[in-house]
């Protein structure tokens, strides 16, 4: 089963590896990732696809 996730996310060090961490704790593959900005420059729209 496929999972299309967007998430809004602090921008800032750090929160990349995060993510990808959690994912990898809980043995997911992510298929592609894509991240761009927001209209509020402290944040970041993060689009991950995963199958699970």
């Amino acid at each position: 089963m496929w999972a299309i996730l967007s998430v809004l996310v602090e921008n800032k060090p750090g929160i990349l590896f995060k993510v990808t961490h959690m994912f990898r704790s809980r043995n997911f593959n992510i298929d592609s990732i894509s991240v761009g900005i927001t209209d509020n420059p402290n944040y970041s729209r993060m689009t991950i696809t995963s199958y699970g």
